[in-house]
């Protein structure tokens, strides 16, 4: 079960290949595919074309994807700004045009940015299941405060209870950066003992609510970036190493992963 989570991950790092979804096809993993990140555009002199070409790329996306029984969902955009007033306007003809390319009818989403809350997000209406990224105690509250983030964390889903109304909610991104090889007692930001810490306060809010149905951590292994003051040769946030080594924090996913019930969320109830 584990192996299937990780490697739907990998392919839902990047936009899906048709390589990429001829071995889901073969290894019976389910996919769903993602569209690229539209950020700060929606009131601009250029969102006309900016619509225009978006939606030429949807239509490209769906046309090649659409008779692979392993894509299950499409995801529109990626982390799109989605508070200000033109957001509204941008999205209803995306999620048409998508309901309307699609024969099977597939549900349709798109990733919710950290800043986008449940009180201000004016996209996660069109949605049929929402998709957060959220990185309560590593890009907000880190480190020292990682008791206040889980209580921040469940304020923001106590938010989402409120405006779902009876739509699933799954996470597409989540996690925090680990240099291979750091250990550190008391825990600090970077060592394998805050990652796991960290990923075991995230699960225990995922836990909390029925309507949470998904899990992706960012990300199955490390990659490299552009330099910058914030990466450390590349993005850390696997839970592999870029050599496809484990990390503790594999064997901490291999044991939630192969001992949660399928049904745990019933069973609570």
């Amino acid at each position: 079960m584990a192996a299937i989570v990780l490697f739907c991950l990998a392919l839902m790092a990047c936009l899906v290949l048709r390589a990429n979804i001829l071995y889901a096809l073969l290894a019976g993993l389910v996919i769903f595919t993602l569209h690229g990140r539209q950020q700060g555009f929606f009131e601009k002199e250029t969102t006309p074309t900016l619509l225009k070409n978006h939606k030429a790329a949807l239509t490209d996306m769906i046309d090649r994807d659409k008779n692979h029984p392993s894509v299950i969902a499409w995801s529109l955009l990626n982390e799109p700004q989605c508070t200000s007033a033109g957001t509204e306007e941008y999205f209803k003809p995306l999620f048409e045009l998508a309901r309307r390319l699609d024969p099977q009818k597939r549900p349709r989403t798109y990733t919710v940015l950290m800043t986008s809350l449940p009180d201000t997000s004016k996209g996660q209406r069109f949605a049929d299941f929402v998709s957060l990224n959220r990185y309560y105690g590593w890009y907000v509250l880190g480190g020292a405060g990682l008791a206040d983030a889980e209580a921040a964390f469940h304020h923001e889903m106590e938010g989402w209870a409120k405006v779902l109304h009876g739509r699933p909610l799954i996470f597409t991104e989540y996690g925090t950066d680990n240099l291979s090889g750091a250990h550190k007692l008391p825990s600090v930001m970077w060592s394998a003992e805050y990652q796991n810490e960290y990923l075991e306060m995230t699960h225990a809010v995922f836990d909390h609510y029925d309507f949470v149905q998904g899990e992706l951590v960012w990300n199955f292994a490390d990659f490299q970036t552009t330099e910058g003051i914030l990466r450390v040769d590349g993005n850390k946030k696997g839970i592999f190493t870029r050599q496809r080594q484990p990390k503790d924090a594999s064997y901490l996913f291999r044991k939630r992963w192969t001992t949660l019930p399928i049904d745990f969320k019933k069973r609570k109830k």
